[in-house]
């Protein structure tokens, strides 16, 4: 029974028409589910995923391993891939995966990430990077831009990278990011 349940629900995320017993209810589904989704900040859980069909009062919604809810939306999202499961009122259930993007990454970011990748990663990156900053991670540069501020651009109190300061090209890149919000999207 639970091989053929597993099966089930996985063709049920394709939509049509299907047979099977969940607890002694028959359940016969045609469903596909379809949703709306809004990317979320790659260090925040700020998307939102809807199901915009089917919907009705004899529906529940779920996401991941969070217990059914009457409302089909999902808000404070991650990025990456979830599991949507409809209910409806049989106990009946059909499955589809939903992939939350990343929202887009503005060229000022971009360009500083590819400075202290660069210049830092060096020291900054991999299994035990250098006062535990990551540089080539998205997060710790977006957490911790106060630091590359003092350290790469004032060089207090010491100049990093060590060598001696990043150009000065550079550093008003950087100071430009973190003049206009220091923010993923800018």
């Amino acid at each position: 029974m639970k091989i053929t349940k597993l099966l089930l629900l996985n063709l049920l995320s394709l939509g049509g028409i299907f047979s099977c017993t969940n607890n002694d209810v028959t359940c016969n589904l045609q469903v596909t589910i379809a949703v709306a989704t809004v990317a979320s900040h790659p260090c925040t859980y700020s998307g939102s995923i809807q199901v915009t069909e089917p919907l009705g009062a004899e529906y529940q919604y779920r996401m991941d391993n969070q217990p059914f809810q009457n409302q089909p939306i999902f808000l404070n999202v991650k990025v990456g891939s979830h599991s949507l499961v409809l209910k409806d009122g049989s106990g009946c259930e059909a499955v589809r995966e939903v992939n939350l993007d990343t929202i887009a990454q503005g060229i000022t970011f971009k360009q500083v990430r590819q400075i202290l990748t660069n210049r830092c990663a060096s020291c900054h990156s991999g299994n035990n990077p250098h006062g535990g900053l990551d540089f080539t991670s998205v997060c710790d540069i977006l957490n911790h831009w106060q630091r590359i501020d003092a350290r790469a651009l004032q060089g207090i109190p010491s100049p990093m990278p060590q060598a001696g300061l990043i150009p000065q090209e550079e550093r008003s890149k950087i100071l430009e990011w973190i003049k206009a919000g220091h923010s993923y999207s800018n």
